[in-house]
């Protein structure tokens, strides 16, 4: 699994934005989970962004 923390520091040019989307299908293509969030949601809402995490690794989980 991966998660990328997207930050508007990162992404205020357009050449930072455009290597996100292959970037991400490169990487779902390799058969990896991607789970984006961004810093507000970790900062503000840190329960729901670990309730996803969570989420997805239990629902992936081969003890399932």
């Amino acid at each position: 699994m991966v998660v990328e923390i997207d930050g508007w520091a990162y992404h205020r040019d357009l050449r930072a934005f455009l290597v996100d989307g292959p970037r991400q299908s490169a990487l779902v293509a390799a058969g990896w989970v991607v789970l984006r969030t961004h810093w507000y949601e970790l900062h503000e809402e840190p329960e729901a962004s670990l309730g996803r995490l969570r989420r997805t690794l239990a629902s992936r989980s081969p003890l399932r």
